[in-house]
């Protein structure tokens, strides 16, 4: 609580089985809540990230100009479509059309497919500098 968090730097952390990697904070602000009820049980956040799973609550310092910065609307849709796309392509050429097919998403990416990498997954997806 108190915390300042810069945009597009390391916010806070997550870890899994030992792995850690940064999250960049989306705005500059002072975190005002914590949910401790996340923070006590983690995979509330993986299975109600939308109710219960929430992290924190942050007065934002530059909120207009930050915004701009910000992926929404179809913006957001393609960045999504993008990165999907990034994912599928490091199984290799057999998943690239997987999501054409009807395959199935997975809740688990990195459990079922630990030969990618934990820190190849990191560097791809939350190191790489990508617009926040």
């Amino acid at each position: 609580l108190g915390d300042s968090m810069l945009q597009g730097r390391p916010g806070w952390s997550i870890e899994r089985k030992g792995r850690h990697a940064s999250i960049q904070s989306p705005l500059t602000g002072k975190v005002l809540i914590v949910n401790a009820e996340a923070i006590d049980d983690p995979a509330i956040i993986h299975n109600d990230p939308y109710e219960k799973g929430w992290l924190l609550d942050l007065q934002p310092r530059f909120l207009e100009r930050e915004l701009n910065t910000l992926f929404s609307g179809k913006d957001c849709s393609g960045w999504m479509d993008h990165e999907n796309r990034l994912l599928l392509g490091l199984l290799g050429p057999e998943y690239e059309n997987l999501a054409a097919t009807g395959g199935k998403a997975t809740d688990d990416f990195f459990g079922n497919f630990p030969e990618i990498g934990w820190e190849r997954l990191v560097r791809m997806f939350l190191e790489r500098g990508a617009k926040v």
